[in-house]
């Protein structure tokens, strides 16, 4: 009678969200990922004793789960669900508005009516001024707290809604929500994340389930071994300034086994190298880590081989060797696994579930020989594809596990034990370099948007080695600035680079990368370069702020002497509750910023309703001016302090170390801070475009920086700028 093994490898993932530095994690997914697929994954096994299946748990994700049930970190979009309705402020309900409905519409909001009716009444497009005070106010506080509730009570998975009825109950409540409900809601959220990480050990313990890893930070194994591996599949693309650290390959590796036994009490066996990216150069860095097994994609063995139908050596398990090292190697079937991520979910459970098996029994009926059982890999996101299903996959998943489980001619395994099983392997020697995605790296290097990051990268990089050769590989915080490193490696931030992908959220991931290369150097107390303060986004953004609109000639008394005064200047609220605000120490309200033909002039408007306190005097405000050169602006915040009221400028030509220009006494400093600077110190002619950003910096460590979302911009007019203007 025919057979075959069915290896489900579930492959749970997040990017690294945690800013170290401040405790934030910026986006709220494997918090909300946690209630819904990680915990649902996971405790539908318990249903299903008889069941096997393997979960890749990424270390990134696991510290990030962590983070949240000890309370060392929390996100913007779970602080601002707590805030009772009433007290919300302005910005904080427009964050709402645009942020919380975040969901899948059709499974996750539509069933809902006063989800939907919100979601309608604040409009399904999103333009830049959908979300204004006109909108905000046509929400009332009970209708804040319903969303604060919806959008959090929604992301709870199937599972979560059966141990816990009360959520079920406040689904069928519907609307009305009370301040108790939500911290209710909240609780079992958190309630949840605490039981994910020990529910996954508690059944790899019983044996149900294998427990593998990924590099730590998720990050394309060939290209950290060197970036001109990319050529073998992508025949002539452009790439960036040659990148090969295979160190940094070792070290993702060893410390993503290492934190993996620490965290579930053995060493992991199998890894998922992420993204299914492989080469043969990294065999023997896995080898040596103590994994005896990976996966990759059936494209990669379909070139491997040479071969037109993948399908006749697809289901048996290979040795790829290289460099005297060898692993064992399975490969994935890509038509089932994108059947489940991607197609099923348009179907009902049933005739889903019904295919899916169909399938496999055709799959063991025509593989399977007396000397040789047929392993067929199902592997795929195992968090993302259940928002596509009405009911969160729950009922596919029950079907396929009860018929699964029955062990007639299908038997569900886990990819470690069939392996030792199964001893006969196909031995590969000249393993094709390619990821899972169109056997290749396009996704993640050759575009000019991927190509920058990965230069920002090298840059970090050397610099953080000649720092460790010179100060020596024991020198304080050193081990952290090697982190954030490692933490910029990972793949998710070249995926939304470059044109393949794109998100609402493309501007934050470009945050997020440059933040991780920032902590390098903030971690070593050193100078942190400009280019890390440049979006690398070449797609058109939104506009940061309003630009100046005609030109102005301020009094620089430290003093709104006339209302017009600064009447067409630009303008940036800094108070955008962010995390400045959740800290209480935003420093500055607004930017204000405009010019005349001669002179740039910025003002500062200075929060001091929080009061002063005595570190305070050790603030500095700094000015970045990118324009043909580099230029700095440096004074006190608080000029009480200072004996003069002056501020310096200075030049940069290689983006680290300043130049003095001159020192100013154009400033003023009363009720609002003011300065004045010619263009001509600045070197900067009419028709050029300047970008610039401010810092607010202590004795120690950059402290903030505005704007949080980019650069301000102006063009340097000319006397026809008013005329142009006014045309515009």
């Amino acid at each position: 009678m025919s057979s075959a093994s069915v290896a489900f490898l579930w492959h749970m993932h997040q990017p690294f969200y945690l800013d170290r530095t401040t405790g934030e994690i910026s986006m709220p997914w494997v918090r909300l990922h946690a209630a819904k697929g990680y915990y649902d994954m996971i405790s539908l096994l318990e249903d299903f004793p008889e069941a096997r299946a393997t979960f890749n748990l990424v270390p990134s994700l696991i510290t990030q789960l962590l983070a949240y049930r000890d309370g060392t970190a929390t996100d913007r979009f779970c602080e601002c669900s707590r805030i009772p309705a009433a007290e919300l402020t302005s910005d904080q309900r427009k964050f709402i508005l645009r942020e919380f409905f975040q969901a899948n519409w059709e499974n996750m909001i539509r069933p809902h009516n006063r989800y939907w009716e919100l979601m309608h009444e604040r409009g399904f497009k999103l333009y830049p001024d959908t979300v204004n005070e006109y909108t905000i106010d046509r929400f009332n506080t009970q209708a804040y707290r319903d969303l604060q509730v919806w959008f959090n009570l929604a992301w709870f998975g199937y599972r979560a809604r059966k141990r816990f009825p009360v959520l079920k109950e406040l689904i069928r409540k519907g609307r009305y929500f009370t301040e108790d409900d939500k911290h209710e809601v909240l609780s079992i959220q958190m309630q949840v994340i605490g039981e994910v990480i020990p529910l996954y050990k508690r059944m790899q313990d019983r044996g149900q389930v294998e427990l593998t890893t990924s590099p730590f930070y998720h990050p394309i194994l060939p290209l950290l071994c060197d970036s001109e591996i990319a050529w073998r599949s992508m025949p002539g693309a452009r790439l960036p300034e040659r990148f090969r650290y295979p160190e940094d390959a070792q070290a993702q590796i060893r410390a993503a086994v290492a934190y993996h036994e620490e965290t579930f009490g053995k060493p992991p066996k199998g890894m998922w190298p992420s993204e299914g990216s492989v080469c043969p150069e990294i065999i023997p860095v896995v080898a040596a880590a103590g994994i005896t097994w990976t996966a990759t994609d059936e494209a990669i063995l379909a070139h491997t081989l040479k071969c037109h139908n993948i399908y006749e050596h697809l289901y048996f398990p290979y040795k790829a060797c290289y460099g005297g090292a060898e692993v064992d190697m399975i490969f994935r079937d890509r038509g089932l696994s994108d059947m489940v991520g991607f197609s099923y979910s348009r179907n009902k459970p049933k005739e889903a579930s019904d295919d899916f098996l169909y399938r496999l029994r055709q799959i063991a009926r025509a593989h399977w020989r007396p000397d040789r059982e047929p392993l067929v890999p199902i592997i795929l996101d195992g968090e993302n594809a259940w928002e596509y299903y009405a009911d969160g996959g729950e009922e596919f998943l029950s079907r396929v596990y009860e018929n699964l489980s029955m062990g007639d001619s299908l038997h569900m395994t886990t990819v470690g034990d069939f392996l030792a099983r199964h001893a006969d392997r196909r031995y590969i020697d000249n393993l094709y370099s390619g990821s899972w995605i169109g056997h290749n790296f396009d996704i993640w290097i050759g575009d000019p948007e991927e190509n920058d990051a990965w230069n920002c990268i090298n840059r970090t990089r050397k610099f953080l080695k000649q720092y460790e050769e010179r100060w020596g590989d024991s020198a304080p915080r050193l081990a952290r600035a090697w982190e954030e490193l490692h933490a910029a490696e990972g793949s998710d931030w070249f995926w939304w680079y470059g044109p393949d992908f794109t998100t609402d959220n493309d501007p934050e991931f470009d945050r997020l990368f440059r933040m991780h290369l920032q902590n390098v150097y903030k971690a070593l107390e050193e100078e942190v370069p400009h280019y890390l303060s440049t979006p690398l986004l070449r797609k058109t953004p939104a506009p940061v702020g309003h630009v100046p609109m005609s030109l102005i000639r301020p009094r620089i008394d430290g003093r709104i002497t006339d209302f017009f005064e600064w009447q067409g200047a630009g303008r940036y609220e800094c108070a955008r509750g962010d995390k400045a605000i959740a800290l209480g120490c935003r420093y500055l309200e607004q930017i204000h910023y405009g010019f005349s033909t001669e002179n740039l002039y910025l003002r500062f408007d200075i929060d001091t309703l929080s009061g002063i306190r005595s570190e305070d005097n050790t603030v500095k405000l700094q000015v970045y001016v990118i324009g043909p050169q580099l230029h700095r602006l440096t004074m006190p915040l608080y000029f009480d302090a200072a004996e003069r009221k002056t501020f310096t400028i200075e030049q940069s030509r290689d983006g680290v170390t300043f130049e003095m220009v001159q020192e100013c006494e154009t400033v003023g400093w009363k009720k609002i801070l003011e300065l004045s600077v010619p263009f001509a110190a600045l070197r900067l002619q009419p028709g050029q475009r300047v970008k610039f950003f401010v810092s607010l910096k202590n004795d120690r460590v950059e402290m903030m920086r505005f704007p949080r979302e980019g650069l301000l911009s102006f063009t340097v007019p000319d006397e026809h700028f008013e005329a142009e203007m006014w045309v515009v």
